[in-house]
């Protein structure tokens, strides 16, 4: 893995709960490539940690995107009150199942209108 990607696993009792892939797509956009958290652990802070670490990694680029199915409230949340907000393309049949997919971005506070 290149520096330009970050990989972050986390663990309880030697397992895996969660992980999140970062991504420099460019020298100025990045992507929250996948991120996921165990079920029964979700509402514990992990995705936060995962999203603050993953920030991180990208916060000196102008812009994040991340696609996310669009019934996932939890995740909307999480995203949310990292400052992603919906970029008004949507992905149609993105998952397996064919439901499909918003994306979400952050721009940088010196990009911001």
């Amino acid at each position: 893995m290149s520096s330009r990607s970050k990989l972050v696993v986390a663990c309880a009792n030697q397992v895996v709960v969660g992980y999140v892939l970062a991504i420099h797509e460019s020298r100025r956009i990045g992507q929250i490539q996948s991120i996921a958290v165990s079920r029964e652990l979700r509402g514990r802070g992990i995705g936060t940690m995962l999203m603050s670490s993953a920030m991180e990694h990208l916060t000196k680029l102008d812009k994040v995107r991340l696609v996310v199915r669009r019934t996932n409230m939890e995740a909307i949340r999480l995203y949310r009150s990292f400052s992603f907000r919906e970029s008004g393309r949507v992905v149609e049949g993105y998952y397996p199942n064919g439901e499909d997919a918003i994306e979400f971005e952050w721009i940088s506070p010196k990009n911001r209108e």
